[in-house]
């Protein structure tokens, strides 16, 4: 699977949550049935791809708690409305 088409399937996975079209349990499963892992990995030195995937992975997990105001500033990278850069996520994050 391409970069490019990772990054489609993340935005229409996120952009779908956002707009209440799926719910949680959806979000999990599209994941993981429409991205192989061993694609993430190999597009370790891709930041953008690699948090927001994880971020997804993890929605529901105990212990951590991905935010909506996580998932709008990767749709945002995703949309070219920003670049991405760890510390202005966690800004971003935090900036309600």
């Amino acid at each position: 699977m391409t970069k490019n088409e990772i990054i489609k399937i993340l935005s229409d996975i996120i952009n779908n949550f956002l707009e209440s079209k799926i719910d949680t349990d959806e979000v999990i499963e599209q994941l993981i049935t429409r991205i192989n892992p061993l694609d993430i990995y190999e597009l370790d030195d891709e930041l953008l791809i690699t948090d927001c995937y994880f971020a997804i992975k993890h929605l529901v997990e105990e212990g951590y708690e991905t935010t909506i105001r996580e998932l709008e500033y990767f749709k945002e990278c995703f949309e070219g409305q920003r670049l991405y850069n760890i510390n202005d996520k966690n800004e971003f994050i935090l900036d309600c």
